[in-house]
């Protein structure tokens, strides 16, 4: 469509050369692929489906798949207290159940209290040296929780981490392992793990002033931040939470939490009333040297996925989502 490559030049001039963004979009279960590069002088069109980006938060609605998946083989409860699983006594009087870290209503903070004072904490790549004892001191040392009536939708990332870590604890093996097995082999994902291999084919990150941002690894917070992908992967997962008959993904959609009129939450996945009666259902990502956003509409069987180099900290990062959301309105009207 020429409008998609319009609206995404027009986009990239905001940004350094040597920005480059993977496009790929949904229509009718039909898979588009775009990618686009900018150069000193101008904006190419490329080819770069297969390439690789960081997806920063977006790896929490695999985590949120995860849940719901052993919830559906009732392996767990939504309602299970992380306190049942791990065994920290600290953690009892939290009260906090698997849902709630799912839909960001755990009232924990977005990162931990003692995130930057770890032991080999890292700025250039923060969430690596962030291990188990680091989590459990937390846990022992920091955490401090507001009344259970009190707790409204508050977005954490240490949240994601921590379901991500009690879920490897329920299937006991680590959490890199778990999404492998029950995500990227079954979706036949197989460019997409853990961490960036600079010896595959990866985009490098542009940090804010445009130039080579570090890679961000996920540490013991993995199920918030980690996952590298491609856009033909993410399209593979993006048509498995658009089936209808996947009691997994829609499970996974169904609203948990109301955040205010027109917006809610479900297990990890956002969650907008439209005008027209239906939903549609995105989040978004970001790190150092990537940002991207992802948007599905079940109803039309539509979704967009854009990865980029663009830095979480560029001050036009924000208008990655207002692209993807005018692109994904865009099909979805254009194949009414």
């Amino acid at each position: 469509m020429k409008n998609i490559e319009n609206k995404v030049q027009h986009f990239l001039s905001n940004f350094y050369p040597n920005t480059e963004i993977a496009l790929g979009y949904i229509v009718s279960g039909k898979v588009y692929f775009k990618g686009f590069l900018k150069t000193d002088r101008s904006i190419k069109i490329i080819k770069n489906s297969t390439r690789l980006f960081e997806i920063g938060s977006i790896t929490k609605v695999f985590t949120s798949n995860i849940l719901a998946q052993l919830l559906i083989e009732g392996k767990t409860t939504k309602d299970t207290f992380i306190a049942d699983i791990l065994s920290i006594k600290s953690l009892k009087r939290s009260k906090i159940t698997l849902e709630q870290l799912a839909n960001h209503t755990s009232g924990l903070p977005r990162l931990p209290d003692n995130f930057y004072t770890i032991k080999n904490y890292d700025k250039h790549n923060p969430y690596k040296s962030y291990d188990e004892t680091a989590l459990i001191d937390f846990f022992q040392n920091h955490l401090v929780q507001p009344p259970i009536e009190n707790r409204a939708f508050l977005y954490s990332n240490l949240g994601s981490g921590i379901l991500g870590y009690v879920l490897s604890k329920i299937e006991n093996k680590s959490f890199h392992q778990v999404v492998h097995q029950r995500i990227f082999e079954p979706l036949k994902m197989n460019d997409s793990y853990f961490g960036m291999n600079t010896k595959k084919n990866s985009v490098i990150g542009l940090n804010k002033d445009g130039q080579v941002a570090d890679n961000w690894e996920g540490g013991i917070l993995s199920g918030g931040i980690g996952i590298t992908s491609s856009v033909k992967d993410m399209s593979k997962f993006m048509i498995h939470i658009l089936d209808k008959k996947n009691k997994v993904s829609t499970l996974q959609l169904a609203k948990t939490y109301p955040i205010e009129e027109n917006h809610s939450i479900g297990l990890g996945w956002g969650i907008r009333d439209l005008p027209d009666g239906t939903k549609s259902y995105n989040h978004g990502g970001g790190s150092d040297g990537y940002s991207c956003y992802m948007k599905l509409h079940r109803a039309s069987q539509s979704g967009v996925i854009l990865l980029s180099n663009i830095s979480a900290f560029h001050k036009c990062a924000s208008q990655v989502n207002d692209l993807v959301s005018q692109l994904r309105e865009g099909i979805r009207k254009h194949h009414n």
